[in-house]
């Protein structure tokens, strides 16, 4: 029984690396229906730039984890204007395909300026074991845990109770009639991308500092859980996302305990399939989107 629980504890610290990438992808797609490609490798680029603070700006871990954090902010912004607000407005498609070009431009910078092989990251918090009951569990990996839960609930709890949130999920549902009502529609996206952004540069951030190693391709290496969580959720379910997040990462976690690490991705792949077949708008989607 304690093997079981290891392994279901283990995959919720895999799925928190999900979550943090995947949130950020479907409030971009609720606001904008745009499926952010790049998204994931602003979860590298919040690492890089943690490194960076650290070793080149000679800054304390901390306060380098708090600036490769906040590097989000500058990111999101300026892909917005450089990027969505050219495509995202006139055509999916070319905003899709956009959004692959950024992601690659991304990596294949971070690659000629660190190489292929990576950097390895300063830890946030020594890497100490508790034994809880026969569990294992690490300090930074409590750390990412417990910030996974509360950025998760903190921005559902933006969305649901804040004039703010009210306002994305009125631009969610119909951008013509939000407008009419007086919402800043172009404020709304430029906050919701940023927000995206930023949560993703934190989840590169945490999850490095308790793996210790990153590489340019660290972001590329989850793009296929990304689109996983967010379609299995339904496309725009910040809160379904959340769940399903931790699912997989269990799933997958139970998958290589009990099955073989050859089936990881294959697990995720085949509830995706079941998913796509019983319920197309996905477990926490709706029938129709409107807007």
């Amino acid at each position: 029984m304690t093997e079981l629980v290891q392994v279901v504890l283990n995959g919720l610290i895999i799925g928190s690396e999900y979550v943090l990438v995947a949130i950020g992808f479907t409030l971009i797609f609720g606001v904008m229906g745009v499926m952010n490609v790049a998204q994931a490798d602003f979860y590298a680029l919040g690492a890089f730039v943690m490194i960076w603070m650290c070793v080149n700006a000679g800054l304390g871990v901390v306060a380098g984890a708090i600036l490769g954090s906040l590097s989000g902010l500058l990111f999101g912004v300026l892909y917005y204007f450089l990027v969505l607000s050219r495509l995202g407005e006139k055509d999916f498609f070319a905003a899709f395909i956009g959004s692959v070009g950024v992601s690659y431009f991304i990596e294949n910078l971070l690659t000629s300026i660190v190489g292929s092989q990576g950097e390895a990251v300063p830890p946030l918090l020594p890497s100490t074991f508790h034994s809880w009951g026969g569990l294992l569990i690490s300090d930074p990996q409590i750390l990412l845990l417990a910030a996974t839960l509360a950025i998760s609930v903190g921005l559902l709890l933006v969305l649901k109770r804040t004039p703010f949130g009210r306002d994305i999920r009125a631009v969610s549902e119909s951008r013509f009639l939000a407008a009419a009502t007086g919402v800043n529609c172009r404020l709304v996206i430029i906050g919701s991308v940023a927000i995206a952004s930023v949560i993703a540069t934190i989840g590169g951030v945490l999850v490095s500092a308790t793996t210790l190693t990153i590489t340019p391709f660290s972001g590329g290496d989850v793009v296929l859980e990304m689109f996983v969580v967010a379609i299995v959720a339904g496309m725009g379910s910040v809160g379904g996302a959340t769940i399903v997040g931790f699912g997989l990462g269990v799933i997958e976690s139970m998958t290589v305990a009990y099955i073989g690490s050859s089936w990881e991705e294959v697990a995720g792949l085949l509830v995706l399939v079941v998913v796509l077949i019983l319920r197309p708008q996905g477990l926490f989607g709706r029938q129709v989107r409107i807007g």
